[in-house]
């Protein structure tokens, strides 16, 4: 767990200096394991902190589509519950770390689960159901176009 923290503090200290497109990947999964790591260190803290990311769900910009707001409300719920009892059920920081790590990248993964979803399912209803159009042909007669949609 030391060597971990040290690797991350290492390449949080040299992302920088660096140019990657990997950088953004990179430093978001170092700054879960961060997270992770201090929720392992005081899991009573951190269950309080994930009960206010479960009360900031719905509001979120973060979380777009309905999958992304399920699977970040039940993750982050789980995890709080996980994290108020780590200490009373007797798990080990190496265990309440992985644990946390896991919840962590779901939560962020979601964005991929939810690529199907639509915002809006109905979509259709904001087109106009008919429209009526003049329009000169390629000969240059006049024509009257009436499309309409159910």
């Amino acid at each position: 767990m030391i060597k971990l923290k040290a690797c991350v503090i290492l390449l949080l200290a040299i992302l920088p200096f660096t140019e990657s497109r990997a950088n953004s990947f990179i430093k978001t999964e170092a700054m879960l394991v961060v997270l992770a790591g201090i929720s392992a260190a005081e899991p009573e803290t951190a269950a309080a902190v994930d009960g206010l990311l479960v009360l900031s769900v719905p509001s979120s910009p973060d979380y777009q589509s309905t999958t992304q707001r399920a699977i970040a409300f039940v993750g982050f719920t789980a995890l709080a519950l996980y994290n108020y009892d780590a200490e009373d059920e007797g798990y080990t920081e190496e265990d309440i770390f992985t644990v946390n790590l896991v919840v962590f990248n779901i939560v962020m993964a979601s964005e991929l689960f939810g690529l199907n979803d639509r915002g809006n399912s109905f979509i259709e209803i904001d087109k106009p159901a008919s429209s009526f159009a003049f329009q000169l042909s390629r000969q240059g007669q006049p024509s009257f176009n009436w499309q309409y949609q159910f």
